[in-house]
Formats: C-alpha cells, sequence, structure tokens
C-alpha cells in the first residue's frame, strides 16, 4: 500500500542557503566567493527577486541585502 508516509524524504543540501541581494553585480560575486565554501548562496540583483528565492525551499537561513535598492527597498 503506498501512503504519504512511504515516500522517501527530499535530500536536504548539506550546506545552510543563504540569500545575498544587492543592486551591484560585483558585491553579489564578493559575497559569493566569500560564502560559497560554507554557505549554499543564492543571489538576487533586485528586491522582487529576492522575495521570489526567499519563499523557496530550502529557505536561506540568513538574508543579506543593502537597504537602498533599484525598485524597491
Amino acid at each position: 500500500m503506498n501512503s504519504y508516509f512511504d515516500k522517501p524524504l527530499p535530500q536536504r543540501s548539506s550546506k545552510p542557503v543563504i540569500l545575498a541581494v544587492d543592486g551591484t553585480p560585483d558585491n553579489l560575486t564578493v559575497l559569493n566567493e566569500l560564502l560559497s565554501g560554507t554557505y549554499h548562496v543564492k543571489v538576487a540583483n533586485g528586491g522582487a527577486r529576492a522575495l521570489q528565492i526567499a519563499a523557496r525551499q530550502p529557505l536561506p537561513v540568513l538574508i543579506l541585502l543593502n537597504i537602498m535598492m533599484p525598485e524597491m527597498d
């Protein structure tokens, strides 16, 4: 009998997820290079895109963002 409980659990990333949000591509590159050894780094170059990424699994454990963003602060 197949039930919900017979399904395997989804695999989890071994690294916690951090979301970096900045309108300057160079800043995102630096953050990614500094943090990617320890964390799975997701990046967004705007507020709207950051909200989309932040709502997806696996959820970020930390969001680093520039508070002065074009279009959405």
